[in-house]
């Protein structure tokens, strides 16, 4: 019950493997039981294979769904398009900000990680960047709580090629 109250508080993938040992470990003394039962009472001697292919599949759909969930982890794959779109009309609903652009996502299971540029009035000061990006990042953080924050503040009308010519 532990391991399930800390699946919930966490999502930690090696606890929902663990969490599947577990419960594998316990339908098979179970269904060892019932099928002997089963067996020495009524004569039942198929009981037994069809607990072994029950718990079986049991086991497959749950690798299956760690093995999916480890994989886009290790993948560094985005967030789902849905929760982008989330983040992005929740950074631009801001009155100051004029654009979010550049957003990068990606998750570790127990943390998300949100990386974005944002485009402000070339003509604020650096302080009053920084107080919205501050007020952003808090108003992102109420509706993505378990993320990492990254926010890079770009002026009106720059880009990054300019800079980069102006070097060379």
């Amino acid at each position: 019950m532990f391991q399930f109250y800390t699946i919930k508080r966490t999502d930690s993938i090696a606890i929902k493997a663990d969490f599947l040992h577990h419960q594998a470990d316990i339908l098979s003394n179970i269904a060892a039981i019932v099928a002997l039962v089963a067996l020495s009472w009524f004569g039942i001697g198929w009981i037994d294979i069809a607990f072994g292919v029950g718990i079986a599949v049991f086991l497959l759909v749950g690798s299956w769904s760690i093995l999916k969930q480890s994989s886009s982890i290790l993948m560094d794959r985005e967030l789902e398009p849905a929760i982008r779109q989330d983040i992005l009309k929740n950074i631009e609903s801001h009155p100051k900000v004029i654009e979010a652009h550049d957003l990068r996502t990606r998750s570790t299971g127990q943390q998300d990680f949100i990386q974005v540029h944002i485009t402000l009035d070339p003509a604020i000061s650096l302080n009053e960047a920084h107080i919205i990006s501050d007020e952003v990042e808090t108003n992102l953080k109420k509706s993505h709580p378990k993320s990492e924050i990254l926010i890079h503040l770009d002026p009106l009308g720059y880009t990054h090629l300019e800079v980069l010519k102006a070097k060379s």
